[in-house]
This record gives C-alpha cells, sequence and structure tokens, in this order.
C-alpha cells in the first residue's frame, strides 16, 4: 500500500508529526517497533498492579498551541500543575521549595538567606519581562535570511520594538546572560548553595553539558520564554505520560492517521528513487 508519508518510530513527537500531517490531508502511515506507541512518554506495569510512567515523568514544556491544535482535551488528555514547581532536598536534611507564587518562595528563601530573599522577586520579575520578549520566536517560523519576506521583517520588528521597551537594564541582562555560563548567572544572584544549584539545574537540563559550560543560561531565558519563568513548572499527565500518548494517538486516528505497532523497520530501500519503501523484519 501506498503512502504520502511513512513515520518511522511511534513515539511523541512522530505521533504529534503524523497528526498534522494529516490534518493537512496527507495519507499516513505511523511504524512504532514496539506493542505500545509513546516512546519515552508511556505509561507501564513494573509489578502486578503497579503503573508508572517508565522513563518521562514529567510533561515539560508541552505546547498549549500543539493541545488546541490537536483538541487533546477532547480525547482524554488532562493535565495536573501543582503549585510547587520543584523540591530540592540537601545532604543535611533542609529542603527548600520552588512555588509558582513569589511571595511563597520568598518565605522558603528566607530560611537560608535574607539576602536571597531581598534578591529573587527582582530575579523572576526579570525574568518574566524578559520572557514576555522572547515568547513569540517559540512559535515563530524562522525567517529566511537571504530573502526575509515583508511578513518575517513585521514579526522580526514588533520583537525588536519589545526588546527596547525592556529598558536598559533588562536590555544588557538579555545581552549578556545569553553566552553566559549558568553557573555564574546564579552565584551574581544568590549566595546559597542549594537555591543556587535548583536554578542552575534548568540551565543544563536536556543538555550534554555542566554548569560552567558557556551559554548555558540560554536554558533558563528559554524556560522563560515558555512559561514566564526561570525555573520549569511541574506539569504531569494524569495517568502518568502514557496518557499523552493515548491522546495523541486517538487524534492521529481521528485524524485519518494509520498506526502499526510490533512493525519494526529494518532498512529502507530505494530511498534514492521516486517511492522509497520502509521494509519490515517480517520481510513486508
Amino acid at each position: 500500500m501506498n503512502y504520502d508519508v511513512t513515520i518511522i518510530g511511534g513515539g511523541h513527537n512522530g505521533l504529534v508529526a503524523a497528526c498534522y500531517l494529516a490534518k493537512s490531508g496527507l495519507k499516513t502511515l505511523v511504524l512504532e517497533r514496539r506493542g505500545i506507541v509513546g516512546g519515552g512518554a508511556v505509561t507501564e506495569e513494573i509489578h502486578p498492579g503497579f503503573r508508572c510512567s517508565t522513563l518521562d515523568h514529567a510533561a515539560g514544556p508541552l505546547s498549549a498551541q500543539v493541545i488546541a491544535d490537536l483538541d487533546l482535551s477532547r480525547h482524554g488528555l488532562e493535565m495536573i500543575t501543582p503549585e510547587a514547581r520543584v523540591l530540592a532536598l540537601a545532604p543535611d536534611g533542609k529542603s527548600l521549595c520552588i512555588y509558582n507564587d513569589t511571595a511563597r518562595t520568598v518565605s522558603e528563601v528566607e530560611k537560608f538567606s535574607r539576602n536571597d530573599a531581598q534578591s529573587y522577586p527582582e530575579f523572576a520579575n526579570s525574568f518574566a519581562r524578559i520572557g514576555r520578549v522572547l515568547a513569540p520566536l517559540v512559535s515563530m517560523t524562522p525567517p529566511s535570511i537571504d530573502e526575509p519576506t515583508v511578513s518575517d521583517l513585521w514579526h522580526l520588528g514588533k520583537v525588536g520594538l519589545a526588546f527596547r521597551g525592556l529598558g536598559k537594564k533588562d536590555e544588557y541582562r538579555l545581552l549578556r546572560w545569553g553566552p553566559m555560563a549558568v553557573a555564574d548567572l546564579v552565584s551574581e544572584w544568590f549566595e546559597t548553595e542549594l537555591l543556587r544549584a535548583t536554578v542552575a539545574a534548568r540551565g543544563i537540563y536536556g543538555a550534554f553539558a555542566g554548569p560552567w559550560s558557556a551559554g548555558t543560561s540560554l536554558g533558563l531565558l528559554w524556560q522563560a520564554a515558555i512559561d514566564g519563568s526561570a525555573i520549569g513548572s511541574a506539569s504531569y499527565t494524569k495517568g502518568g505520560m502514557g496518557g499523552l500518548s493515548v491522546a495523541l494517538a486517538s487524534a492521529a486516528k481521528t485524524a485519518g492517521v494509520e498506526i502499526r505497532t510490533l512493525a519494526n523497520v529494518t532498512g529502507i530501500a530505494g530511498a534514492e528513487g521516486d517511492k522509497p519503501r520502509a521494509v519490515l523484519d517480517s520481510g513486508e
């Protein structure tokens, strides 16, 4: 059978791509080696009667635009976002909790350092202001460097105007923080080691880098662009991460995607030809 698009791997990224392709009118097939879809976003029974997320545990910066475009709530997706963003535990038995609420976080930080408690509101507010400027870049299609369109120039111009509206202090911070090691950034703001480590962890999350690596402060700026805070929120899917994949698979099938599990692809034949073929281990 012929398809316009064959996606090899039924992870959450493959399922999102399949949904958009099918909604655009393309006949789409997803081939997944395992018996379930989801890739790293799966919920499995690891002991009789005990099910949990077996690889990814938190949803992270799941795009609200994707959720809306694919109407995932109609397909059973339910997100749980607690008031606490992160809880950091210290070897000496102390703990530090960062909340969505700044005032509540200040009360936590004050247990460790009065100076840090005074610095935290400006730290949070500065990243919130900068995040609002960077937010459009998250969903903006990168413009052509050689031949930018009028629309490209218009959108970039709006970002430029927003940057100018930050004021000199935040403008300087944004330009300076971009290439900075996240360990240097947090040490300029805070004196408490546990607080420094908690904030710096976002800079190296998902990166092959350490806190002293140049440019790791970009992780904080990217997070601020997503939800207005340098410290990522704790967002979970009801039913474990498999709940996300189940909703994506349901949305994909509704859009007309064919999903085949236990379909192990061993190679791609005729990749240079007009009709490349995905070959399964069964010989199909």
